[in-house]
């Protein structure tokens, strides 16, 4: 997870340095990774247990992966081709994508082995998603310009 953050944190780097000759603030886009994280963070808090909650069933976890992945598929999409054909916003929601892919397989055997996530593991999950999505956020609004 520490290296999936030093990624982010490098894209967000890059994203701010590229932004020079690259595309313009997008508030689409920004609307986007608001969107992803909220569903992300969502989930994790979902499938936590806590001593009022008994998370969901596998299934409802499979359901809602498919769903965040076609949340991703279509933000991707739009970066990749409404967008300005921005590789670098493409790569930090691609980037953003497989961590959400990892967190539904680690979600899956924490609930096949157990309840669900324990509450150190919720916490690590969310402190991790929560800067990436920020790094993400940010490196949006370091773009050269103002939104068009």
């Amino acid at each position: 997870m520490k290296r999936r953050l030093l990624l982010i944190g490098a894209l967000t780097i890059f994203c701010g340095c590229a932004a020079l000759n690259q595309a313009r603030q997008d508030p689409i886009a920004t609307n986007y990774i608001s969107q992803l994280a909220g569903m992300h963070l969502t989930m994790i808090d979902e499938f936590t247990l806590t001593s009022t909650n008994t998370p969901p069933p596998v299934s409802e976890l499979h359901s809602t992966c498919r769903d965040g992945n076609r949340m991703f598929r279509q933000a991707i999409f739009y970066a990749d081709n409404i967008s300005g054909k921005d590789s670098t916003r493409s790569q930090a929601l691609e980037n953003l994508g497989e961590q959400f892919h990892d967190d539904c397989s680690f979600i899956e055997k924490n609930l096949k082995k157990s309840d669900g996530l324990s509450r150190a593991d919720a916490d690590r999950l969310i402190s991790t998603v929560t800067a990436n999505y920020n790094a993400a956020l940010n490196g949006e609004k370091s773009r050269n310009g103002p939104a068009k």
